[in-house]
């Protein structure tokens, strides 16, 4: 797939994969950055990449990153739309210095990786839940990600209630956050 990049100084190479087998490209630094104690930070990355449409391209540090440096990317992954290659749109890493010390980060330095993806967009078929709630966030491996524990969901034989009301487990026991029988219902 052929894509239009700018570099902004040309004496810093072009994106590449450093190795056959490599997803993601390396992306690198454009001048010198410190990043102080606890801040969070956007380094240059030195191009605008033209990304084709139907596709999108993702940014996330190197995997090495948070081990070397001390550097997380305080918002998981940063999505690069196809519309945002104009004069001013140079790619940037925002990263949070998580130690208690400042983080240079060195012009040249490979910081980076992007990814192009294939994009689909979705068509939305507005409508009522799609079946029996799982438990909601954070619920995967715990007794609601277990059908054969789910007793009682508000009455409802196991489908997601209206309001906040309690849930119990087939032991009896009322999960953490639920109304107990003994609060008045509204």
């Amino acid at each position: 797939m052929r894509v239009r990049i700018t570099r902004l100084d040309r004496s810093l190479p072009l994106p590449r994969y450093a190795t056959d087998g490599a997803a993601g490209f390396d992306l690198y630094a454009r001048h010198d950055v410190t990043v102080a104690p606890g801040a969070i930070a956007l380094i240059p990355t030195n191009v605008i990449i033209a990304v084709p449409d139907g596709y999108t391209l993702l940014v996330a540090l190197r995997s090495s990153t948070p081990r070397r440096k001390g550097l997380i990317k305080p918002n998981g992954v940063g999505i690069i739309d196809a519309d945002y290659a104009g004069p001013a749109d140079e790619i940037q890493l925002q990263v949070l210095n998580i130690t208690d010390t400042p983080v240079h980060i060195a012009r040249g330095e490979r910081i980076g990786q992007g990814l192009i993806i294939p994009l689909l967009r979705a068509d939305w078929e507005e409508a009522g839940p799609a079946g029996r709630s799982r438990g909601g966030f954070g619920s995967t491996g715990s007794a609601l990600d277990d059908p054969a524990t789910v007793h009682e969901l508000d009455g409802k034989d196991g489908q997601h209630p209206d309001r906040e009301d309690e849930i119990r487990v087939v032991d009896g026991s009322v999960l953490p956050g639920a109304r107990h029988d003994h609060e008045e219902r509204e």
